[in-house]
């Protein structure tokens, strides 16, 4: 068999488990046929099985290519289906390649969407892999080029498939540098190089064959990690790591990165790579190089001891930055910086850092500490019984800068009481209104100091409205400077002069100051021309000064600082670095919302800086302790802070001034809907409860607010829709147990039989009451304490192991045992594969959390919001199955006709009409207005719901009515008896004057209103509808053969009563109406009179004098008759034009169409009105339809 390594094995068994597992799922006689020929054969046991499985599902061809080929390589073409795990796709590629070869570091890239696959056990299609993806199988470890911040370049191995936290944490481990949460890796910076230096390379430290420790404690042997003690060419990398190297030549110092302003910094800032993401994410390959520095400056505890290279590492990195002028500094900090890099450069090439100590020193010490903090301990319950608030006064001189004065300073008797500076004009005025009251709380505190001048002054940046207010105080001496400086820190931070670290600070800062003055006591200081002032302050002040005036002042701030150990000088200049007032701060470009322009954006370790981009002055500071919230959104790339400005509440006796809760204006009531809108579309994060959780953004309003009869100021919480904890059973916690060591006692007769020796149990054990899972608690009983007594125990055998250890390296450093081959290096093969695989760094290799594609819903990046509707709801497509029905648009889930207009149903009976379907029937529409006035009072801040409190809103409501209507009555009398014309009020509407209306109507062709409001029918002087005897339809609702009747029974006799159906069948058998017989009978029954005689006669002879005329004026009239045809001829056809002209005209974009040109001013002829009214189309005509054919 094929030697492959642990973790193929591996796959194989789970393979094979996952084979026998599938086949006990299959029917009994499947499976005995399957055991039977597996039995029977089993070196083909593998593909036969492979075959029945692949039978079930499609296989495809997964394209994958093996990095160890080579690029020109063909990939290979696997046969899978989407149910094979990662593991198999592993498996068979192995297979496939037949190379013997370790695969274990190896794992699949997906180049595609740029992720890792380490799952092994998930599905090809859990992982969303299908036949178009692309992957790589390559090594998780690969080489990498570290850029250290003392300028030297590490060749070493990082994992490319961890995120960048996890890589740096192993990175540290192998350099031995504790707390690696403080260091990141950041892209280099672009370097010119010039034709000369083309032929240069960097001379590399090879790490590459230094295995990873596994644990985070590092053995040490002779003073350094085991690891660097293996060959010469390791221990010269330690001490390379350890020690300061000497400084480069001034042309090297020349070339490097030095930024010029604020956006520069800003652009170097931006580097940084993702702490959350792999370098393969971020486009990161083998041999690429990247820069190892402290990203976050919040250091944790330094142990000389066990941080050497931690140490040394730091003070290379804050000496460049000085060097660079990545940070300013005053002149005399300069002097100091550079007589402590002269001191440190001295002390490195003969001393070491770490002191031969005994190894009892770490008990020692941790004695001493402990017996400090319980002396601590004890007198601080003294002292703050008897202590009162401290205060500062003193003379100081107040500066304020302002634009075109003269003014100096002017001296002030100044008070320093909690965090804020009150002055006044004199001593004696102290009792009374100071001139201006000074918050120090989030302010910045910068120092201006000159010693040689005898300058102490205190720059403070107070925050106000308009931006930063600045104000100079200036001290005497350094005494009253050293406390000034110290108060004035402290009150930026929010603490008063009753913290523990005021006097601390005070003698920081005088040691400080004591380490910059001119030592005149001590011998004049000697010449030193081996001194590189180059590489000992920054090219300000190698410009502004000749290297002959630097030397003796670097070698008078030296005199103060020469009796320093090697260990106490980095320390000190570390800690001078972070005294520094523009020290730990990052600069970011921004752009606020709203805004235009760009600004810049520094973050420090307590606070955030607003800086002008195009001025770079200091607009506002805000303090980490007044952030209430923040929210990143990392797809727009937006940054959301909440920050509570600082405002003092108003104590009176004792007791806070609470302002009553205003109603929200229209401005805030805006901002809240918006900001529950983007939480609905998932664009910001979801409201977080009183208990730290997210609140659903659909969950109704009325579910999670607080009653408002409970108490309306707290916040939405959800807490009473869980389980309450008076209602859940209690049982006993996991601590409990009964008492150990209790034995019982039998007797050989019992005490309550033989009554004699009755006496209490030695113990009362408690009666426990475990839920379903305490009961079946494999720990339940446990003791911890048994635990702690081993650590005990084993901690006592490591720190006498250690005590041997230290006693054995301190014989042989006194017998001289230990050789210096610090000077010979060899080259080892790079090619050689060593194996430093160990069992943590496979549990490393597979944390990293694998998202689902499409599934994420983390609320502080992205909510994923889908409008899903209720379930019990029916969907709008299942309501009718008939094709032709409403159309359902599923992108946008609407359905806008009526989906029962072909069932002939009401649609106001059915429960659903169409999208665009409005009820106004019933009381839809009180519905409608009662909801229209809880939107308007909510919006104008009264807290109502529809649904929530419906009484409530209704007596409102009615109220409102009452007094609106009450209000516009009273206005209306109030204006008539003002103004008079209540006569207009009663005049008849504008209709009926002008018997024309403003209102628009459109109709079609066919004359079909379009738009508008159809006219309504003019009612006649006689009553309508009006039903008599008993019909339920009126006379004329019914025609037949030339007859009116009534619809509901077909009666043609008016005023007879209704015979419903019945008379509807009487009439379908008899067609003949008797109306008409009666008809005929009344006409010749009934005799013509006198009168009615006369009038026919009087008629006829009318008849015959208007025949008689007409003959005579025949022959007169033709001739009118003619013209007036001719007339009517022309004015049809000029009809006939105008109605082709206005037909055009309308077919022309009315923004196109000439001014006027459908209106004619001329008055029309009779002629013309005839034509019009000949060629006009009328819509009721029956016959319109036919008149264009």
């Amino acid at each position: 068999m094929t030697p492959v390594c642990a973790s193929i094995l591996s796959l194989f068994r789970f393979k094979d488990s996952c084979k026998k597992e599938f086949i006990k799922d299959l029917p009994a006689f499947n499976w005995q046929r399957k055991t039977k020929t597996l039995s029977a054969n089993p070196k083909h046991n593998r593909k036969a099985f492979l075959g029945s499985l692949g039978s079930r599902m499609a296989a495809w061809d997964l394209t994958v290519a093996v990095e160890e080929l080579g690029p020109d390589a063909p990939p290979f073409k696997i046969s899978v289906t989407s149910d094979l795990h990662i593991g198999g796709v592993i498996l068979k590629l192995v297979e496939q390649t037949e190379l013997k070869k370790d695969w274990s570091d190896h794992a699949l890239w997906w180049e595609q969407k740029q992720q890792w696959l380490l799952r092994t056990g998930w599905t090809l299609d859990k992982c969303g892999v299908h036949a178009d993806a692309r992957l790589i199988f390559t090594p998780q470890h690969k080489p990498l080029r570290l850029g250290l911040p003392n300028g030297a370049t590490l060749r070493m191995r990082a994992c490319f498939s961890s995120s960048v936290f996890r890589t740096v944490v192993g990175i540290c481990r192998v350099l031995n540098i504790r707390h690696p949460e403080e260091l990141s890796l950041l892209r280099p910076v672009e370097e010119k190089k010039k034709k000369k230096d083309k032929d240069s390379s960097e001379e590399l430290y090879d790490l590459t064959d230094v295995p990873l420790t596994a644990g985070s404690v590092q053995a040490l042997y002779n003073g350094m990690p085991a690891h660097f003690a293996d060959s010469p060419k390791t221990e010269a990398v330690y001490k390379m790591l350890s020690v300061s190297l000497p400084s480069p030549a001034p042309e090297a110092i020349a070339k490097l990165y030095r930024p010029a302003s604020v956006v520069d910094k800003t652009h170097i800032h931006t580097r940084w790579l993702d702490s959350s993401r792999s370098l393969m994410q971020q486009g990161l390959q083998e041999n690429d190089r990247l820069w190892l520095r402290f990203k976050y400056y919040t250091f944790h505890d330094m142990d000389p001891k066990y941080d050497v290279v931690r140490l040394t590492q730091l003070y290379e990195q804050a000496r460049w930055a000085i060097l660079l002028e990545d940070i300013d500094c005053t002149e005399e900090e300069m002097m100091l910086f550079g007589a402590l890099q002269y001191h440190i450069g001295k002390l490195s090439l003969s001393e070491d850092m770490v002191s031969s100590c005994q190894g009892m020193d770490d008990l020692e010490s941790a004695l001493k500490s402990l017996e400090v903090k319980m002396v601590g301990d004890g007198n601080s319950t003294d002292i703050l019984d008897n202590m009162t608030a401290p205060e500062l006064n003193d003379y100081l001189k107040i500066f304020r800068p302002r634009r075109l004065t003269l003014k100096g300073y002017k001296q002030y008797w100044c008070n320093f009481q909690d965090t804020s500076i009150s002055y006044y004009k004199s001593k004696e005025d102290r009792y009374g209104e100071p001139m201006q009251q000074l918050n120090l709380k989030g302010c910045e505190v910068a120092p201006d100091v000159n010693i040689a001048g005898q300058k102490f002054c205190i720059k403070l940046l107070i925050p106000a409205p308009e931006g930063m207010n600045e104000i100079y105080l200036r001290c005497e001496n350094e005494k009253q400077y050293s406390q000034w400086m110290a108060a004035c820190k402290l009150g930026s931070k929010g603490l008063t002069l009753l913290d523990s670290s005021y006097e601390s600070e005070v003698k920081n800062i005088q040691t400080f100051l004591s380490m910059q003055r001119c030592n005149s006591a001590a011998p004049a200081a000697q010449t030193d021309d081996s001194i590189n002032t180059h590489s000992l302050v920054s090219p300000r002040y190698q410009k502004k000064y000749k290297p002959k005036q630097l030397t003796p002042r670097i070698l008078e701030a030296f005199q103060n600082v020469a009796q320093l150990s090697l260990t106490s000088a980095i320390l000190k200049f570390l800690q001078i670095w972070q005294a520094l007032p523009d020290f730990g701060i990052s600069y970011f470009m921004i752009r606020f919302k709203g805004s235009r322009k760009d600004e810049v954006m520094g973050i420090a370790n307590n606070r955030l800086i607003r800086i002008d981009l195009g001025v770079g002055d200091v607009v506002k500071t805000w303090r980490y302790n007044n952030m209430r919230q923040w929210n990143v959104n990392w797809d727009i790339r937006q940054l959301q802070l909440k920050i509570m400005e600082t405002e003092e509440p108003k104590v009176t006796e004792g007791i806070v001034d609470l302002e009553e809760p205003k109603k929200m204006t229209r401005e805030d009531w805006r901002k809240k809907k918006e900001l529950e809108e983007q939480r609905k579309l998932g664009n910001a994060p979801a409201e977080v409860d009183e208990e730290g959780k997210d609140i659903n953004p659909h969950i109704p309003q009325y579910i999670s607010s607080v009653p408002w009869y409970i108490d309306p100021s707290k916040r939405p919480t959800l807490k009473h829709q869980r389980p309450q904890d008076e209602n859940q059973s209690q049982f006993a916690p996991i601590g409990d147990w009964y008492k150990r060591g209790v034995q019982e006692r039998p007797r050989k007769v019992g005490a309550k039989f033989s009554g004699t020796g009755l006496a209490p149990d030695e113990q009362d054990q408690i009666q426990l009451s475990m839920d379903y899972d305490g009961k079946r608690d494999r720990w339940n009983g446990y003791d911890p304490d048994e635990h702690m007594r081993i650590v005990e125990e084993y901690s006592k055998v490591d720190l006498a192991k250690r005590t041997l250890k230290a006693q054995k390296l301190q014989e042989e450093l006194a017998s001289g045992k230990l050789i210096d081959e610090a000077n010979s290096r060899k080259h080892l093969d790079d090619d050689a594969a060593q194996d430093h695989s160990s069992e943590d760094e496979d549990e490393d290799k597979y944390v990293d959390d694998f998202d689902m594609p499409g599934q994420n819903f983390d609320s502080k990046r992205r909510i994923t919001v889908r409008n899903l509707r209720i379930r019990e709801d029916i969907a709008k497509y299942l309501r009718n199955l008939d094709p032709n029905s409403a159309y359902y648009d599923p992108k946008t889930r609407a359905m806008r006709e009526n989906p029962y207009s072909n069932t002939g149903k009401n649609p106001e009976e059915v429960g659903y009409a169409g999208d665009n379907f409005v009820r106004y029937s019933g009381d839809t529409i009180s519905m409608a207005q009662t909801q229209l006035f809880a939107w308007e009072a909510y919006e104008k801040g009264s807290e109502v719901h529809l649904q929530a409190d419906p009484t409530k809103l209704q007596l409102l409501h009615q109220s409102y009515r009452v007094k609106k209507d009450d209000f516009k009555e009273k206005q209306k009398e109030t204006i008539l008896e003002r103004y008079g014309g209540e006569e207009h009020l009663d005049a008849p509407p504008r209709e009926l004057l002008l018997a024309q209306t403003e209102e628009y109507v459109e109709y079609s062709r066919h004359g079909a209103v379009l738009k508008g409001q159809e006219k309504a029918v003019a009612c006649s002087k006689y009553e309508e509808d009006v039903l008599i005897n008993n019909h339920m339809c009126i006379w004329g609702s019914y025609w037949k053969d030339g007859y009116w009747g009534y619809k509901c029974c077909h009666s043609m006799v008016k005023q007879s009563y209704c015979t419903g159906e019945a008379g509807r069948k009487v009439m379908s058998n008899s067609c003949v109406p008797f109306e008409e017989d009666e008809q005929e009978a009344q006409t010749s029954e009934e005799p013509k009179t006198l009168l009615q005689m006369h009038q026919e006669k009087m008629k006829d002879k009318k008849k015959k004098k208007k025949s008689k005329k007409h003959r005579d004026s025949d022959s007169s009239d033709e001739e009118d008759e003619a013209k007036k045809k001719e007339k009517l001829k022309m004015a049809l056809n000029a009809e006939e034009q105008r109605l082709k002209q206005v037909a055009e005209m309308m077919q022309i974009d009315e923004r196109k169409r000439p001014y006027s040109s459908l209106k004619d001013v001329r008055e029309p002829t009779e002629e013309e009105m005839e034509a019009f009214r000949m060629k006009r189309y009328r819509a009721d005509d029956p016959m319109a339809s036919f008149l264009g054919q």
